[in-house]
């Protein structure tokens, strides 16, 4: 690892450190992409905890070689690349055409890809479970 990715990864250990240390600490923690979820399985089962019957972890961008591959698969959220090109491209051209292009920012969702990195949803409340257990 390079001095920026051991930096990083560091930051994630104390980030971590300071979230399970909470009076009520989470029950899923969300990654900004998915190679971040990456690092944050290893360093949750340094610490004992089992994803997700411990806690819960999502990742962002739907990348396949690490949401697939881990163990157990990861749930994430799909980052529309396509979609993003082709709204920026249509707004390119509506700028280039001069029928606009100060419009603001647009709004692309992607789906949220379900994987088993994510505990079930209580069906009687429809929410994550308050605290699953926790090795000591």
């Amino acid at each position: 690892m390079n001095s920026h990715a051991e930096e990083d990864y560091a930051n994630l250990s104390i980030a971590l450190d300071r979230l399970l240390g909470l009076e009520q600490p989470p029950t899923v923690i969300c990654t900004g992409n998915d190679k971040m979820a990456l690092r944050l399985y290893g360093l949750l089962r340094e610490r004992g905890l089992e994803i997700p019957g411990d806690i819960s972890v999502a990742g962002y961008d739907d990348y396949t070689i690490i949401s697939e591959q881990v163990n157990p698969p990861l749930t994430t959220v799909y980052l529309a690349y396509r979609e993003i090109g082709i709204a920026a491209g249509q707004k390119l051209l509506r700028m280039i055409g001069g029928k606009g292009g100060q419009e603001g920012q647009e709004v692309i969702s992607g789906p949220l890809v379900w994987r088993q990195s994510a505990a079930s949803l209580d069906p009687a409340v429809g929410v994550f479970p308050k605290r699953r257990r926790r090795r000591e």
